[in-house]
């Protein structure tokens, strides 16, 4: 009789244990493979699913595939970066003459600070830069990664992007578009447009121009909705004044500027615009053929100093004469004034302004001086009443005179008889 010990039971149990078990494993496996290669040959949602029976989750055959049972997939899924971040605009034709679908953009990288000069809506390639990762580079060669640009305003460019890569062994197919907005960024003063011998001709007068600020004479005095914003450009040896508003336009003949309608703009020649304006200063940007690089100049009126006048200093021994007409000493000279008369002071001496050809001058700014306009005479309360303004020589400054007149009873008498 063999009897067992207790360690030798323990062992002989364990073998039976396995030699059961083992076989029982073998068989579960193979019915779960025969069941995975059912279950592949029906068509299902290519997205994870489950199905829920009581308490039961029982996952479906795309489940099962990314799980336990799925073979490791090692494709690489790629994705359209975010140009907006990497492209910026160097240069775009801003001009105000530029129809949009002929205008040009000049763009750049960031990293590799390469430029490309593109049309509107014209596709561009990009590459990565080899050895440095997330650096792109422009390509001649089609490449996977493309961008159109589409320009929005004079501020803002669309970037219309698509990836499009074949499935291979290790790549999933891609076939993506996603668009971005970048913005132009804003410069004071391009030195590059500056140095441009053709540009700095035209550039320097507007730089040296003087804003006068508002021209009261016209204000008050030129037809309705003049312009009466007075700007003072000098060529050489010639001054010529330039009555702007907001969105003016100038264009560059080559030798001075010129007050145009923008439909009139030729493309080919520099131009220039009135962004804004007040009292106190004048904002031009001025583009060159291309319009890529806007110079901006800000104008600041100097202080205007406004005329003060006693009346004993400008009027002496006046007398009424007419209705219309007085009679008076202005400086050392004794004048007849009557309604309407315009009255030029040159080197302390007064004189009428009649010709037509001094008053377009004067109204243009090639004639300058101290202007009084005798408005004309009226009566209130039994008392003749003359009215006058004088302009200081720049035409910015103002001073109204309103002052009672005695008319003796013969003249009185005669003026009302008439």
């Amino acid at each position: 009789m063999i009897i067992a010990t207790r360690d030798e039971l323990i062992i002989d149990d364990v073998l039976t244990y396995h030699q059961k078990a083992i076989p029982l494993l073998l068989m579960i496996v193979g019915s779960v493979v025969l069941s995975f290669h059912h279950m592949s040959k029906v068509s299902a949602p290519a997205s994870f699913a489950i199905e829920k029976k009581g308490l039961n989750v029982i996952p479906t055959h795309q489940a099962v595939i990314d799980g336990m049972l799925s073979l490791k997939n090692d494709k690489i899924a790629q994705s359209i970066p975010n140009l907006s971040r990497e492209i910026f605009i160097l240069g775009r034709n801003s001009r105000p003459d530029a129809q949009a679908l002929d205008s040009q953009v000049l763009l750049a990288l960031r990293c590799s600070q390469e430029k490309v000069l593109v049309a509107n809506g014209e596709q561009v390639y990009l590459a990565l830069e080899e050895g440095l990762e997330g650096s792109w580079r422009f390509s001649n060669e089609p490449t996977s990664l493309s961008f159109c640009p589409f320009i929005l305003d004079r501020n803002s460019v669309l970037l219309d992007v698509s990836m499009h890569i074949a499935p291979s062994e290790n790549q999933i197919a891609v076939d993506e578009k996603m668009q971005f907005i970048i913005k132009d960024r804003e410069a004071t003063v391009d030195a590059k447009a500056e140095k441009s011998q053709s540009m700095s001709l035209c550039i320097k007068p507007l730089k040296e121009a003087v804003y006068l600020g508002r021209d009261l004479f016209l204000e008050n005095y030129g037809a309705k909705n003049t312009n009466c914003n007075k700007l003072e450009v000098t060529y050489l040896d010639q001054r010529e004044s330039y009555f702007l508003s907001k969105d003016d336009y100038l264009l560059w003949n080559g030798s001075s500027w010129n007050a145009i309608d923008i439909e009139e703009s030729d493309a080919n020649k520099p131009l220039a615009q009135v962004t804004n304006i007040s009292a106190r200063s004048m904002d031009l940007t001025i583009w060159d053929s291309s319009g890529f690089h806007p110079v901006r100049i800000k104008l600041t009126a100097p202080p205007s100093i406004k005329p003060n006048y006693q009346l004993e200093e400008l009027f002496f021994q006046t007398k009424m004469r007419t209705a219309k007409q007085i009679s008076c000493r202005l400086g050392n000279k004794r004048m007849l004034i009557k309604s309407g008369d315009w009255l030029l002071k040159e080197e302390d001496t007064w004189r009428h302004l009649r010709k037509l050809d001094e008053i377009d001058d004067f109204i243009a700014g090639k004639l300058k001086g101290e202007l009084l306009i005798f408005d004309g005479l009226s009566k209130s309360e039994g008392q003749w009443i003359l009215t006058a303004h004088l302009f200081d020589s720049m035409r910015t400054a103002m001073q109204e005179f309103q002052f009672p007149i005695a008319a003796d009873k013969h003249t009185d008498d005669h003026i009302k008889r008439r």
